[in-house]
């Protein structure tokens, strides 16, 4: 993969570019425990073997977070290449949206994060909602008297805590059957391959 960010690389980008560039790189690195340096890249070179694993559903400027998050769960070797972006010549426009290009990437980066770590992201939203939910149950009980709409808010908030964590532990269970029978369609392709 082409690092236009890299340390090595002499890149000019516009600053919101670069700024989107650094939020999308760091929430990935984050979320998939990487160490990647330019997510968004265009410049790519894939195996054979990486094309026929994949299925890509993505048809528009979102394609690149996709592939690198795929790459990175079925864990597959990135190497990253520093490669030199100018500035565009004088004259000519680029198709980038920022918002609305910004916000299709991170609704991807989302979806897919939910959907290969759903544990993770609906336990990490159901600990959320508990933790709010005993704060409303604290500040009600330590207030002037108790409220009603508090009390009845924050039971709320604490139950769907809870059938957060359990959608996720249900998710996280049929995800990793998903992905045994993923591995071993492969080796079968692999054997089938091989023999022919």
């Amino acid at each position: 993969m082409g690092s236009r960010l890299s340390k090595a690389a002499d890149s000019t980008f516009r600053i919101q570019n670069r700024l989107g560039n650094m939020f999308f790189k760091q929430t990935i690195n984050t979320l998939f425990k990487a160490d990647l340096t330019d997510i968004l890249s265009g410049y790519r070179v894939m195996t054979r073997d990486f094309v026929k694993r994949m299925q890509i559903l993505s048809k528009g400027f979102e394609i690149e977070t996709e592939l690198t998050i795929m790459a990175l769960n079925r864990g597959f070797r990135i190497v990253e290449i520093p490669v030199n972006l100018r500035s565009r010549p004088s004259g000519s426009n680029s198709k980038i949206s920022i918002v609305r290009d910004g916000f299709k990437i991170l609704r991807e980066m989302l979806s897919l994060f939910c959907y290969y770590k759903p544990l993770t992201f609906f336990g990490g939203l159901g600990l959320v909602e508990i933790v709010i939910s005993f704060l409303f149950w604290f500040l009600n009980a330590t207030g002037s008297g108790p409220d009603a709409f508090a009390s009845t808010f924050s039971i709320g908030l604490a139950l769907a805590g809870l059938l957060s964590i359990s959608v996720g532990g249900i998710l996280h269970v049929t995800t990793r059957r998903f992905q045994e029978l993923d591995q071993r369609l492969d080796l079968l392709n692999d054997e089938i391959t091989g023999a022919g």
